[in-house]
């Protein structure tokens, strides 16, 4: 960094107004990646940003122990252009979801909109609706769950309510179908920490059906009497990215896009919960 024509060589100076800056930022790297054929659904592309439907059971990202077969292999594969914020690991990634959650991701195509779509989502201005199925004993009807969320100071990959050193986490959700002590939920957040459905769920006492870290497991999902004799396949949370709703970067119109529910899910809400997603698509 150059201020006032000459170099900065400490972190520690102190920028004033009248100070002249200069900064040289480096043309992006190259991607090391190799493109890959994975599954997912492009709902709509354009020359600014693409709306995709991610399948359950595929990383978002490379890390340890997911170098391959990721959801940026496949968009490499698949949309010749897009941002390069987010590093030769994340080209295009605005914001993500959980292995074993399906449904809608926004993804940029170039350094505007990516932080344009950055910047309106750290202002809660995209709406971001999911769907899941989840047990409680208790009545539920809808809710509000303001709740702080850190990580968990044993289990590291794990997160929970904690109100003296989380992050403020606000998540709205309403009943949609019910059966016995299982539940079809609307879910909105309007923060975006890491696991925040399932952990603010948890802590109201409303555990995802197929979750093993917060909510119910695969195996003891098929020991509640609503899905005892229904001969479905749980394998991940029931939770779905059903609906986003964002200002274009460009045009600034308001668009909405909805990803149908994976075969998995579908096959249990409708088996459960008939006619619930008509009252849905009605709303």
């Amino acid at each position: 960094m150059i201020v006032n024509g000459e170099p900065v060589l400490t972190p520690k100076y102190k920028l004033r107004a009248s100070d002249c800056v200069e900064i040289s930022i480096p043309p992006p790297l190259p991607s090391h990646l190799a493109p890959e054929d994975v599954p997912f659904e492009i709902l709509y592309q354009d020359s600014d940003l693409a709306v995709i439907n991610k399948p359950p059971g595929i990383v978002v990202h490379p890390a340890p122990g997911n170098t391959q077969g990721t959801l940026v292999h496949g968009l490499l594969k698949k949309i010749r252009d897009l941002s390069g914020i987010g590093g030769t690991v994340r080209p295009g990634i605005v914001h993500r979801l959980d292995k074993g959650t399906s449904g809608v991701m926004l993804v940029a195509k170039n350094d505007h909109s990516h932080m344009f779509l950055a910047e309106a989502l750290k202002k809660g201005q995209i709406q971001k609706e999911y769907l899941c199925v989840a047990h409680s004993k208790e009545a539920i009807d809808s809710g509000v769950i303001d709740a702080p969320i850190a990580r968990d100071d044993i289990n590291r990959k794990k997160m929970k309510v904690d109100f003296q050193k989380g992050r403020s986490a606000y998540t709205t959700f309403q009943v949609v179908a019910k059966k016995g002590n299982l539940h079809l939920l609307r879910v909105w957040i309007h923060t975006g920490r890491t696991h925040q459905i399932r952990v603010h769920l948890s802590h109201k006492g409303i555990r995802v059906i197929g979750d093993r870290t917060y909510g119910i497991s695969s195996m003891q999902s098929m020991n509640l009497k609503e899905l005892k004799n229904l001969h479905l396949t749980i394998e991940r949370p029931f939770l779905h990215a059903f609906k986003i709703g964002f200002f274009h970067p460009q045009t600034k119109e308001w668009m909405t896009f909805t990803a149908p529910l994976p075969e998995d899910m579908l096959a249990l809400v409708n088996a459960v919960f008939p006619h619930a997603l008509d009252v849905i698509k009605n709303k």
